[in-house]
């Protein structure tokens, strides 16, 4: 199994003196832990906000070098990935945007914000992954996309809020890389089970990973 994803060509992203760095959503993660220490749109709450937010663009890949790497590794599973910034997701990018105590109060109290930044995301991500497979021509097996659900001890939201918030745009991704045949790889973190039948109804193909030692408190308790 061999990760690739188009090479970043954007503005250039800025480096500060505590050695954090800024990546194409303007989040910061420090040198050390790579924990996000600065999140762009923690004091946004309006719509107006997040229009007047500088959105990454997906101009800014270079998507002329899928060909090579798919060629390149033609004797592996090439799979879609690029870390941080080229992981399809929600929440998780929204978390990353917001900072966790705010995306989880947004959640409940500010859900226009929410819908509307999601629907951000969710479309550059569909771009940039159409992009990826249109240059790809076949040459791609599966995308690996994520979102941390769980906790050690269940959800860390609601399936409701789920449902309503995060499995709809999620759904619009693994429809695309259907429509290319391509397979669907999910991670989430935590004890998820309860959501699982909803992820392969969604399209998902693959889980990774399933919380194995709390499944095993709840089966012997």
């Amino acid at each position: 199994m061999q990760y690739i994803f188009p090479p970043y060509i954007g503005p250039k992203l800025r480096k500060f003196h505590d050695g954090s760095v800024e990546d194409p959503w303007k989040t910061r993660r420090d040198p050390v832990y790579n924990e996000v220490c600065y999140a762009p749109l923690s004091e946004a709450s309006s719509l107006r906000d997040i229009n007047n937010y500088e959105w990454p663009n997906p101009d800014w890949y270079d998507y002329s070098k899928i060909p090579d790497m798919c060629r390149k590794y033609n004797d592996c599973s090439v799979v879609i990935y690029g870390g941080n910034c080229g992981m399809t997701t929600v929440l998780y990018q929204g978390i990353n945007l917001c900072g966790m105590e705010k995306m989880m109060a947004d959640l409940a109290l500010n859900p226009d914000f929410v819908q509307e930044m999601f629907e951000r995301i969710t479309g550059f991500y569909l771009e940039v992954n159409k992009r990826i497979f249109e240059a790809a021509k076949g040459e791609i097996d599966s995308i690996l996309m994520g979102d941390d659900f769980g906790t050690q001890r269940g959800l860390l939201i609601s399936p409701a809020m789920l449902k309503r918030f995060v499995f709809p745009n999620l759904k619009k991704q693994f429809d695309l890389a259907h429509r290319y045949n391509i397979k669907v790889m999910f991670h989430s973190c935590g004890a998820i089970s309860e959501i699982i039948p909803d992820l392969t109804s969604l399209g998902v193909d693959v889980l990774n990973p399933v919380n194995i030692e709390f499944e095993k408190v709840l089966v012997y308790k």
